[in-house]
C-alpha cells in the first residue's frame, strides 16, 4: 500500500506542476500535456472509488484537481477533438466517484 500511496501523491504533484505558471502556458505539445493530466485525474477518481485507496485521495484535493484539469482541457480542446471526449469522460468519472459530494460535506 505504501507504493500506491506514493503513486497517488506523484499523480497529484504531476497535475499540479503547471498551476503556478502565470500567463499563457507555452508548451510544445498541449494535446499530450492535457491528455496526461486527464489520465492522472481519471486514475485518481478510480483510486478514490476503491475502499483501500480512498484514504490516500483527499476528496477536496481531487475535486480541485478535476476542476483545474477540466479548465485546461477546455482551453485547448476543439469541439470535435478527442480532448472534447476526454472532458465528457472526466465529467462522468467525477460524477461517479462521489468526490465532489464528499468534499462539499467537509
Amino acid at each position: 500500500m505504501e507504493y500506491a500511496k506514493k503513486c497517488i501523491s506523484a499523480m497529484f504533484y504531476s497535475a499540479q506542476a503547471f498551476w503556478g505558471i502565470k500567463g499563457r502556458l507555452v508548451i510544445t505539445n498541449p494535446w499530450g500535456t492535457s491528455h496526461a493530466q486527464w489520465g492522472n485525474a481519471i486514475v485518481l477518481h478510480a483510486a478514490y472509488m476503491h475502499p483501500m485507496l480512498q484514504p490516500y485521495v483527499p476528496a477536496h484535493e481531487l475535486t480541485k484537481l478535476t476542476e483545474r484539469v477540466r479548465d485546461f482541457l477546455v482551453s485547448v480542446a476543439h469541439p470535435s477533438s478527442a480532448l472534447a471526449d476526454d472532458i465528457r469522460i472526466l465529467d462522468y468519472a467525477a460524477a461517479c466517484s462521489g468526490a465532489r459530494e464528499a468534499a462539499a460535506v467537509m
